[in-house]
């Protein structure tokens, strides 16, 4: 992990660790299952690559730790509170 100098894991709040750990998990994700060995010659290509890459599958098919291996749309489905009619 890259702290400025002088700074200690330990003086960063628990929530600010929390979410830089679900950031760097993000992206180290993004890096190897999409982008690895890539090069790109425009902004557009990866932009939509990464966009597809969140939505289809990141989203959609990817089982993630942090919320007891499940999918993040079904979890949001079975933890949302339901609507009555």
């Amino acid at each position: 992990m890259r702290l400025c100098a002088g700074s200690r894991l330990s003086t960063l709040p628990r929530v600010v660790r929390s979410i830089n750990t679900a950031a760097e998990s993000f992206f180290e994700s993004l890096t190897e299952e999409l982008a690895h060995d890539m090069v790109f010659f425009s902004r557009d290509i990866p932009r939509a690559r990464i966009r597809e890459y969140v939505e289809t599958f990141y989203n959609r098919q990817r089982w993630h730790s942090a919320i007891n291996y499940a999918v993040p749309a079904y979890y949001e489905l079975a933890n949302s509170p339901s609507i009555a009619a």
